[in-house]
């Protein structure tokens, strides 16, 4: 399915807002360039970090919240910096360097993936147009949830490999789905349903009905069924084959299910449909 103009505009907005997030707080030439160099492709033909629901999710959420999706362009560029930190931060713990970065050295990429994962998304959420206590808030939403990641990344510290699985799958789509609805003013029972919408979706994201894992989850995927509603990582307990159908549509009606918990508002209900249909389609996902 190709992605409407929708898709592809806000796409386009919020990497170009992550390029200036790069160039307005690398500290050095290195972390500059080689961030900018992946945000516009190089090294990622098939462009799996713009496409991402990292670029969408934080938008459509405060879309579904407040009518309109621009204000949060800014953390959806930062959900897109740690995204791809996550990532860098995960290959370099398990020797899987990406081609773009043949010629640096261990130090040199770790430096790079502290910067997008640990360094930006704190500077810009200090960055964001809102209240002071709305920041504040969401600062410490933020906190946790790259500990979490980071714990989940870290071998000496790393929690039981199902639960390390699912974190480094869904706390980040969970934490930035908090993060558009503290943004949007909404209640604690709403941020936290929308959190449990970014942890379904983030989790959604990982499995490829074809058989291959999109991101950082194993192929020999391990899911939370979807009569398990409390979203609790350490609870999964199916395991599903790389090809198994029934698995993607699991993932579907648990993530349909959170946005219905969530109560979102058109136009972002409508679209979040559409990503979660995509996402868990055997077809090339399209967003």
């Amino acid at each position: 399915m190709a992605p409407d103009q929708r898709w592809i505009a806000r796409q386009e907005a919020v990497m170009a807002q992550a390029e200036a997030l790069v160039l307005s707080y690398a500290p050095n030439a290195r972390c500059r360039r080689l961030p900018r160099a992946l945000l516009a492709g190089e090294g990622d033909p098939a462009g799996r970090f713009g496409r991402s629901s990292h670029s969408h999710l934080a938008p459509l959420i405060y879309a579904g919240l407040w009518g309109t999706e621009a204000p949060a362009y800014p953390l959806a560029a930062a959900a897109v910096s740690a995204g791809v930190g996550q990532l860098i931060l995960h290959g370099v713990g398990t020797c899987m360097y990406p081609a773009l970065w043949e010629e640096s050295c261990p130090e040199e990429i770790r430096e790079i993936g502290v910067f997008l994962f640990h360094s930006l998304p704190r500077l810009a959420i200090t960055a964001i147009e809102a209240p002071s206590n709305t920041r504040v808030a969401m600062g410490k939403t933020l906190e946790v949830g790259l500990a979490r990641v980071a714990a989940s990344l870290d071998g000496a510290s790393a929690p039981a490999p199902i639960e390390a699985v699912l974190v480094r799958a869904a706390e980040l789509p969970a934490t930035f789905a908090a993060l558009s609805a503290q943004l949007a003013g909404a209640p604690p029972r709403v941020v936290e349903a929308c959190r449990g919408l970014g942890q379904a979706i983030g989790l959604a994201a990982e499995f490829d009905p074809a058989g291959a894992h999109r991101w950082l989850i194993d192929p020999r995927v391990l899911f939370i069924p979807p009569d398990q509603s409390d979203g609790v990582p350490g609870q999964a307990r199916a395991r599903a084959s790389p090809h198994d159908t029934s698995a993607a549509a699991a993932f579907r009606e648990r993530a349909l299910s959170a946005l219905a918990d969530a109560g979102l508002l058109e136009p972002g209900r409508g679209q979040l449909r559409t990503m979660i249909q995509d996402l868990t389609s055997e077809e090339e996902y399209s967003c």
